[in-house]
């Protein structure tokens, strides 16, 4: 039953009929429950209200009043029984309470400890921090001892931390818990952490450090300098127990902080109470991940991470496509056609995910299925501009020239502002020999957008095509500098005299563009 149904139901009163509903929607983990479950608590006040002061015939009042209280200790029920779980809504589903959690890092790994705060918060915890949560009036140390009332610590270990006199007297005082080893949370940032080599040279830092305080302060009276000998006092505390907590951080279930990028954190989070088994909790995390894929320009943590996104949730459409975006990009045409035709089965009038396939049909020569996804997104969306720009550059792979120009001519018919048919235009009827209209379209191209970098590079083509030596370097430069990579582009004939050309040569290494792939229409 739709949403809006269901609201009329309740909204008339029906509580018996409602209550059905909702009990069949629960059992079918309807993402609607929750606010359906809302509408009906906010009824439940209502009715209420109304039993209170309704005024009715005397003899019938036992029998109503009983009737609606029966009705309400049923919706009561259902109440209570959701909002014990609200947390799956709001977040997180978790044994208890969402847990305190501190983290421990050494400023110079700032980057890193942003990124585990960020994921947390994603998952609805907001880590305690000392960046934000020590008052502007309030003592450091006042800080640091409300630390020990946390739920969890956790450690983001480098290098740097185990040097740091501020992390490490931190961690030791902490490590006076009883508890210690099963409230720390450690993520390494350098592995070497767990090589005997390392460990020798973090203790025999120590050391040093402490023999070196010793002698500096050797001629000064203990009194004349307490803030001093209190540092020498707290890297002694330090050196004695080093020992021993680089050895419970070497025997209990750590995670890398490689784990942490790729999203391997379970055991981290089974730790501290957190358990995304429910289909709410699922659908989270995989939305977690597609979050994450879109803060990355690296194609294979994009991959790893949208991957990681599906394991979770294999219905989440946006994830296949921006999979299929990347190996596009890639030029893995076949893998983006596979994901695209997942997108098709859930969305069978989806004339985006159309469009796209027929794209990489099209880029791995499958010309006719090309076609086929191309006439479909048309028949789903008649105006869809894009398609149409898409399968004219079909008929233009095909050397039906006219063919293609309708088509492009009909996207901008649909959207004159739709700047890549008018390249297309250009592209094509540069083939045809029609190089002033070709020039023409590019030029109206660059007027809707000037920064077009194919638009320039098409032109440079036409200027190939006319041997004007000079128009077509212009133009490859200002091709180059609008982030066009003409060099991907070299193979077309049209190219082939000036592959020898110094100037064009110099131009080509003066702009030395990433090896990202891009197509030019």
């Amino acid at each position: 039953m739709k949403f809006q149904e269901l609201k009329k139901i309740i909204n008339e009163n029906e509580l018996e009929v409602s209550l059905k509903i909702l009990e069949k929607e629960f059992e079918n983990d309807s993402l609607e429950i929750y606010t359906l479950i809302r509408l009906q608590a906010g009824l439940l006040n209502q009715l209420k209200k109304d039993l209170k002061y309704s005024i009715i015939n005397e003899d019938d009042f036992f029998i109503e009043r009983l009737k609606i209280k029966n009705s309400l200790s049923k919706i009561e029920e259902r109440v209570k029984h959701l909002e014990t779980d609200e947390i799956l809504f709001s977040g997180i589903t978790s044994k208890t309470q969402k847990p305190k959690i501190f983290i421990s890092y050494s400023w110079s790994d700032n980057k890193a400890a942003d990124k585990i705060d960020d994921l947390f918060s994603d998952i609805g915890i907001n880590l305690i921090r000392d960046i934000r949560d020590v008052k502007y009036t309030q003592n450091l140390k006042e800080f640091m001892k409300s630390v020990r009332e946390q739920d969890f610590m956790l450690l983001v270990i480098s290098e740097k931390y185990l040097k740091s006199i501020n992390c490490m007297f931190e961690v030791i005082e902490n490590m006076k818990e009883t508890k210690f080893s099963k409230t720390i949370l450690p993520v390494v940032i350098e592995k070497r952490v767990f090589d005997f080599k390392f460990k020798k040279e973090i203790l025999n830092f120590w050391n040093e450090k402490s023999k070196e305080l010793t002698s500096e302060l050797n001629d000064i009276e203990p009194d004349n300098a307490l803030g001093l000998f209190k540092e020498l006092r707290r890297v002694k505390e330090i050196y004695r127990n080093m020992d021993e907590f680089l050895q419970i951080i070497n025997d209990i279930k750590i995670l890398t902080y490689e784990d942490v990028e790729k999203g391997e954190y379970k055991e981290l989070f089974d730790k501290i109470g957190i358990e995304p088994t429910s289909r709410k909790d699922r659908i989270r995390q995989s939305r977690l991940f597609l979050k994450r894929a879109s803060k990355t320009d690296n194609h294979k943590e994009k991959i790893e991470r949208l991957t990681k996104s599906l394991e979770f949730d294999d219905d989440l459409v946006d994830a296949y496509i921006e999979r299929a975006t990347v190996f596009y990009e890639l030029r893995m045409y076949k893998d983006a056609i596979i994901d695209l035709t997942e997108v098709i089965k859930r969305e069978p009038k989806n004339e985006f995910a159309y469009s796209q396939r027929g794209i990489n049909y099209r880029m791995n020569k499958e010309f006719s299925k090309a076609f086929k996804d191309f006439n479909k997104a048309i028949d789903l969306k008649k105006d869809y501009e894009e398609a149409f720009s898409n399968r004219g550059l079909v008929w233009d792979n095909l050397g039906e020239y006219n063919k293609a120009i309708d088509d492009y001519k009909k996207a901008i018919e649909i959207n004159p502002n739709f700047k890549i048919p008018y390249n297309n235009l250009g592209f094509t009827l540069r083939k045809k020999g029609e190089y002033s209209l070709a020039i023409k379209y590019l030029d109206k191209a660059l007027e809707i957008d000037p920064n077009y970098g194919f638009a320039y590079s098409s032109l440079c083509e036409i200027y190939a095509a006319l041997e004007d030596k000079n128009m077509f370097l212009k133009n490859a430069e200002l091709a180059l500098k609008n982030n066009c990579p003409l060099a991907d582009y070299l193979d077309d004939p049209v190219y082939r005299p000036y592959l020898k050309d110094q100037d064009f040569i110099t131009l080509l290494r003066k702009f030395k563009h990433p090896t990202h792939i891009q197509t030019k229409y």
